[in-house]
């Protein structure tokens, strides 16, 4: 498996050791992209994907910056 600080670093589009909502969602995209072409399944729908990840992002934001840290 990917370890999570490589992810973390391909989507820190902005080499600022933060993810914005953006980023979280780029890369949720991509994931999922990526393993519904490696497995031949259907893309999910793009509304409940980023409902999803609102949910994660909110959850992961404990200090409440709008940006996650690698730490949080």
């Amino acid at each position: 498996p990917i370890p999570i600080t490589v992810m973390f670093n391909v989507f820190d589009l902005q080499s600022a050791k933060t993810l914005r909502f953006s980023d979280l969602i780029l890369m949720f995209k991509s994931v999922v992209r990526g393993f519904a072409f490696l497995t031949n399944q259907p893309l999910p729908d793009i509304h409940l994907l980023e409902k999803y990840a609102h949910t994660i992002f909110s959850r992961a934001d404990l200090n409440n910056d709008q940006n996650l840290e690698l730490s949080e």
